[in-house]
């Protein structure tokens, strides 16, 4: 562990890889590809590719370099959490409010989509497991992917289908000017 003050190069270089990946994945919503229609990708040349290539960028990035950059964020805390010596709770508390904040303001002034604000909201609920037990947090994190798997399987039945993937952009195609 470093010291107080000192960045771990590791984590910062880990940190930039993931950040790279998750771009890899926004230029694509950057470039407005998301607003081109259906027969407009099609008439492009290699459209056939746009299918296989979507795919495995869910595979192989997508997936991956959310889940290590969300990783990083939880471990983060953790750290801080051992080098405040008073209050990590309150100090974290502070931190993940002002994430909400930064987050809220890009979301409404600049990007409807800004992970910042989902991070400070998830974030806040972090604090209230670190005085937590390992085994109490393996029970919650099981209890989490079983609710999860449940909501998946009855999807359907639970009229879940437009919480999926299309609805956030049926939302940026109906109230953005392309």
């Amino acid at each position: 562990m470093a010291s107080k003050g000192e960045r771990i190069d590791g984590l910062d270089a880990l940190r930039g890889f993931a950040i790279f990946g998750i771009l890899l994945i926004n230029i694509q919503v950057f470039s407005g590809w998301g607003f081109v229609s259906a027969d407009t990708r099609q008439a492009l040349t290699w459209s056939e590719w746009d299918e296989p290539i979507a795919t495995w960028l869910d595979i192989l990035v997508r997936a991956k370099f959310y889940s290590l950059f969300s990783l990083l964020f939880g471990y983060s805390f953790m750290m801080l959490a051992q080098r405040v010596q008073q209050s990590p709770v309150r100090y974290h508390l502070r931190r993940m409010l002002g994430l909400l904040v930064i987050g809220t303001a890009h979301s409404l002034f600049l990007s409807p989509w800004d992970i910042l604000m989902l991070y400070g909201v998830m974030g806040l609920f972090l604090g209230a497991f670190l005085n937590v037990r390992a085994p109490t947090l393996a029970a919650c994190g099981v209890a989490l992917l079983v609710v999860t798997g449940v909501a998946l399987w009855f999807e359907p039945q639970l009229g879940l289908a437009d919480l999926g993937s299309g609805l956030p952009l049926r939302l940026l195609q109906d109230n953005v000017p392309a």
